[in-house]
């Protein structure tokens, strides 16, 4: 490992981030867990919230969707209900934290209290919660304490004209349709049910992207591999400047068209910066090949202590919030692992967007640590 500490101070860079427009952030002013927290809250009898969190296990974000069944609000939730990570060693959880028995113990009391819980074969790595047709807050955080509450730098945007909240929900109502688990409770007996699933083929022919206004909604799973398609379109575009920032960056040559892409954008000049997370890349086998490869070529990789927010900007004139870090894991929709990834993509003026894309580019122009190969 070659990551060496900046001068850039990570309090002093947090603290300049705040709320803005539709961004929120999980910074001293950010705001993004009171807007979720808020949301949870406004729900009342009759309403319906529908909800993508691949681990849950903040008590707080718990107390608060128990409360809101009680009052009568329908609660569909979308978060493994089976352990579908434990063969891949580069998405295990985090056994120190306890973090899987915590999110299961989660899940069965929230379905003890009515909450509908389903889940896809593969990882439900949207980040999303949707209040009908009022507000909706969708980006990279969790609902658990260390999103919320801890130092996770995450971000997000706030949809609330009624095009984008109706694409949101159809992007939800798409997943959960392809769902073949449900968990329910029947006289304080928590029940894992499965029903056959529609094959990857069926699942591909159904819509997979949705206009909003000046962006688009973008669903990506196994056999539908729509975000890295409109990624690799941007980058070939790429005049002069490409900013990723994301938790993790690996095995980009095996993203169909992907790290083609980044390469080929090197190759004729463009300049290319990818901001991770540096403390979870604690082996010495990172970067990987790939990854040396484009570093060779002039990529620049750079660390912020916390990153787990996910971004793109291209050229200053396209902007794209995304749940999929860049990874085969998250990109590569041929892998039958894949997860359910989402990605918001448009113009970096656009009025969803732009106060994202000016977080993305002060994060890559202000890392707390650089790699030096």
């Amino acid at each position: 490992m070659n990551w060496i500490s900046t001068t850039q101070d990570f309090n002093s860079l947090t603290s300049g981030i705040r709320a803005d427009g539709c961004f929120r952030a999980t910074t001293p002013h950010g705001g993004l867990t009171q807007e979720i927290e808020s949301i949870l809250e406004l729900a009342a009898d009759g309403d319906s919230l529908r909800i993508i969190s691949p681990i849950i296990d903040d008590p707080g974000v718990v107390d608060l969707l128990c409360d809101a069944r009680k009052r009568g609000v329908v609660v569909r939730i979308l978060a493994p209900l089976t352990d579908n990570r434990g063969k891949m060693v580069t998405k295990g959880w985090d056994a120190s934290l306890n973090v899987k028995e915590i999110h299961h113990e989660v899940i069965r009391t929230l379905a003890k209290v009515g909450v509908l819980l389903r889940s896809p074969r593969t990882t439900p790595h949207t980040k999303l919660v949707h209040l009908d047709r009022r507000k909706a807050v969708f980006g990279s955080a969790n609902l658990t304490k260390n999103s919320l509450r801890g130092r996770a730098l995450e971000a997000a945007i706030v949809i609330d004209d009624q095009a984008s909240l109706a694409g949101t929900k159809d992007a939800f109502d798409r997943i959960w349709r392809s769902s073949p688990y449900s968990m329910k409770a029947l006289a304080g007996a928590v029940t894992l049910d499965e029903k056959l699933q529609k094959s990857h083929a069926t699942e591909s022919q159904e819509s997979s992207h949705w206009c909003l206004g000046d962006a688009k909604l973008f669903l990506s799973a196994p056999a539908i591999g729509v975000i890295s398609e409109k990624l690799t379109e941007l980058i070939n575009g790429a005049k002069f400047e490409i900013f990723l920032i994301t938790m993790s960056l690996y095995e980009t040559d095996t993203i169909p068209g992907f790290g083609d892409a980044l390469l080929a954008a090197l190759q004729r000049g463009v300049h290319v910066r990818a901001v991770v997370r540096p403390e979870h890349f604690k082996t010495d086998n990172y970067p990987d090949r790939a990854t040396v490869e484009l570093i060779k070529h002039g990529m620049e990789l750079r660390g912020i202590t916390g990153l787990h927010a996910k971004g793109i900007l291209i050229d200053k004139q396209f902007c794209g919030i995304l749940s999929a870090n860049f990874n085969p894991y998250s990109l590569n929709g041929q892998r039958t692992e894949a997860n359910w990834e989402t990605a918001i993509v448009g113009s970096a003026l656009a009025p969803a967007l732009k106060d994202f894309a000016a977080f993305v580019e002060k994060l890559a122009c202000n890392p707390t640590h650089e790699f030096v190969h």
